[in-house]
């Protein structure tokens, strides 16, 4: 795990290397344990590559990045892990190859020697890697099929520039400052922003499952992975005990192989359903002494403390508990925000995890992340299927007073949905998970922005596409939610965030291999992570038998207690927002009658334009 970046010279121009210490002094957060680059070229810097290092596996030197082949024509930097490089590094050894460390980075330079852009077939783990031909003067840089580790970049006349970060980039002084609109628009409408855009409108993201090959005349990417090709033919004719069996064995492999490290491995344990599973198969695959790590608020209801208390008896572990008040949100607040380089609503419960893992000493954590996307967990999996009834029932049949019955907030989506005629299936998730709808976000804003945000899309409405092949409601559910919330909210965030605290996250529900062997699974045994419950089959009663929460901080109570002075001044003297209209949310929030992640949203916006744009 590390940061990495690079430089290609396109046009010639001057650059000094100064640019790439700044670069590397950036990153130093991801990758404490060392650092490396290489600079090709006599007169003037022609290319690039360099990485800090965040020691995993290959402790040694031998381990170091940038990394070369044999005769020095290939160079790697990598971020990320390669679950199964000991069975690649085998076959490698057994076909000749040379190899000089017992790191997972090796086997990517010598598995492209053989296969080129298909190495990417044979990789199970989480990677962004840039590899340098130096005979064709070319990159190939590539990112994992889910989208767990991150890589930006900037392409024009002059340079070709990537990182893993945006603030190396920017840092870097070579990218011009400009604003994304249609980026701020997604955000505004989502919580996050969703790859291929970033905030800044000169750099882009690669988006997950793709790879790119750049050379001095041009860019090209390919997708090499869609997850909705390998979800559209759910199968619904097998038993059920054969649906748990395939589950529990594809899970425990999948933890198996995230358990790969030269270091100790613990667990982010909530008290809930994923992270507990985690816990309980990773006894079941190992037994040393397992470290769990929770964040606990003692007196709220938010506080799952008992939970993680009780499943750290029951699977024996070395349990490890941080309380967290809104006092601490106040005292990290600008380091929070330092490291936060695209606006989101959500990062700040691993920022404060991982910044409790990393005081427990680990360097490697696993989280139970994506357990509520793959196994139905979300409330989503319910609700939309019959928001798409309902509304093709409202059109032929209105109803007086129908919608009574439903939350205040789920109401007024649906009556959203009604007015400007929303009926196909993205479009009403987009609009179930988002925060603002369009109008909102237009009255909120100053003429100005409202102007430049009306003439921008959701990108989630531009792939309407992905889903209609697929069959059945709940994989086009976990579809969506794999593929925008997860990969554009919650993957992106766990890595900034934990990597802030040097922290790598790793995430064994979000395995391509799983999630696979998960789509031979009828429907109806995924619904409310039943299979999951079942697969693992040990998990304590108290937690399969509460109802879901969520790992969520107690904001909410912070923005009406230590965060409010703070909140209000900084929505109240924004220079982007209506202040009426604010004023309008603000009493709603107070009154009970608002979610609290809308101001939430607007808080970490205005703070993050002001202080990095």
């Amino acid at each position: 795990m590390c940061g990495i970046y690079g430089f290609l010279n396109i046009s010639g121009l001057p650059v000094e290397r100064s640019i790439f210490d700044r670069m590397e002094k950036l990153l130093q957060h991801r990758g404490p344990d060392a650092k490396g680059v290489h600079i090709y070229g006599d007169h003037k810097i022609d290319c690039v590559l360099g990485q800090t290092r965040l020691s995993i596996l290959d402790l040694s030197d031998n381990g170091s990045q940038p990394m070369f082949n044999e005769d020095n024509s290939l160079a790697l930097v990598f971020n990320g892990e390669i679950y199964n490089y000991k069975k690649i590094r085998t076959g490698l050894l057994e076909r000749g190859h040379i190899l000089r460390s017992n790191s997972d980075t090796e086997v990517i330079l010598h598995l492209y020697e053989e296969k080129k852009e298909a190495l990417l077939e044979d990789l199970r783990g989480m990677f962004a890697f840039a590899l340098y031909d130096r005979n064709k003067n070319e990159f190939f840089v590539a990112r994992d099929r889910l989208g767990i580790k991150p890589l930006y970049y900037v392409f024009n006349k002059d340079y070709f520039l990537f990182a893993s970060e945006i603030k190396a980039l920017r840092g870097s002084g070579l990218v011009k400052e400009g604003l994304n609109y249609k980026a701020l628009n997604n955000y505004l409408a989502s919580g996050y922003i969703r790859a291929p855009m970033s905030i800044n409108e000169n750099i882009a993201a690669l988006d997950t499952g793709c790879f790119m090959k750049v050379n001095n005349r041009e860019l090209k990417i390919t997708r090499y992975y869609n997850l909705a090709d390998k979800l559209e033919n759910r199968l619904e004719n097998i038993s059920e005990e054969l649906a748990v069996n395939t589950a529990r064995t594809e899970l425990l492999e999948s933890v198996k192989h995230h358990l790969v490290a030269d270091v100790d491995v613990g667990v982010f344990l909530s008290g809930g359903i994923d992270s507990t599973g985690i816990v309980s198969l990773m006894r079941k695959v190992r037994h040393e002494k397992i470290k769990t790590i929770s964040v606990i608020f003692p007196h709220t209801v938010y506080d799952e403390s008992s939970n993680a208390r009780l499943s750290s008896k029951k699977y024996n572990t070395d349990h490890y508990e941080v309380e967290i008040k809104g006092k601490d949100i106040l005292e990290a607040m600008d380091n929070y925000f330092e490291h936060m380089d695209q606006p989101t609503i959500d990062g700040i419960n691993t920022y404060f995890v991982s910044l409790a893992a990393k005081k427990a000493g680990l360097k490697v954590v696993l989280s139970g992340q994506g357990g509520d996307e793959v196994f139905g967990g979300y409330p989503s999996f319910a609700v939309i299927p019959k928001i798409c009834r309902y509304l093709k029932l409202a059109k032929k049949f209105p109803v007086p007073g129908f919608l009574d019955w439903l939350p205040s907030k789920r109401i007024e989506k649906i009556k959203y949905m009604l007015d400007n005629n929303i009926r196909s299936f993205n479009e009403i998730y987009t609009v179930y998970r988002g925060i603002f709808n369009r109008q909102q976000i237009i009255n909120k804003l100053e003429p100005g922005l409202a102007e430049k945000i009306n003439k921008t899309e959701n990108i989630i409405l531009e792939n309407n596409h992905e889903t209609d092949k697929i069959k059945n409601d709940f994989t086009k559910i976990s579809f969506l939610e794999l593929n925008y919330y997860m990969a554009g909210q919650l993957l992106r965030d766990s890595d900034v965030f934990s990597m802030a605290n040097s922290i790598e996250l790793r995430v064994p529900f979000v395995d391509h291999k799983l999630i696979e062997a998960l789509t031979t699974i009828p429907s109806i045994y995924m619904n409310k992570k039943k299979l999951l419950v079942k697969a693992v089959a040990d998990l304590p009663a108290e937690i399969t038998g509460m109802k879901k929460k969520g790992f969520t901080f107690p904001i909410d109570n912070w923005l009406r207690a230590e965060l409010k002075p703070v909140v209000e001044a900084e929505l109240f003297n924004s220079k982007i927002y209506n202040e009426a209209y604010i004023r309008k949310l603000m009493e709603a929030f107070y009154c009970g009658k608002l979610h609290y992640s809308r101001i939430w949203s607007l808080f970490v916006l205005s703070r993050f334009l002001k202080v990095k744009m």
